[in-house]
């Protein structure tokens, strides 16, 4: 077992999320018009109709229309717009 995986056991032993030390990714949604992302490595791609994001794993793509980043710092970004879609995509190599 790799020390990563046996942190992450014993942290969900202890009841505590892996974002907060693992930095993993964190994506809460607020309705249909709003993201708030944590524990991202910076912006890639930032247009009206797609921002992608790097996150630890690969990247994080947002679709929709009239989309904007409200907030923006290191380790967190707020997208409003009209979401529509958001995916996932792995780094090559990662399980």
């Amino acid at each position: 077992m790799g020390a990563r995986r046996g942190l992450q056991q014993a942290m969900r032993a202890a009841g505590l999320p892996d974002e907060v030390l693992l930095d993993t990714p964190r994506v809460v949604l607020s309705g249909m018009d709003r993201l708030m992302l944590e524990n991202h490595r910076g912006v890639i791609e930032c247009a009206r109709d797609v921002v992608r994001v790097r996150v630890e794993g690969g990247v994080l793509c947002v679709r929709g229309a009239e989309l904007s980043l409200s907030h923006l710092r290191p380790g967190l970004l707020i997208v409003d717009g009209a979401l529509e879609q958001v995916s996932f995509q792995r780094a090559e190599g990662r399980p």
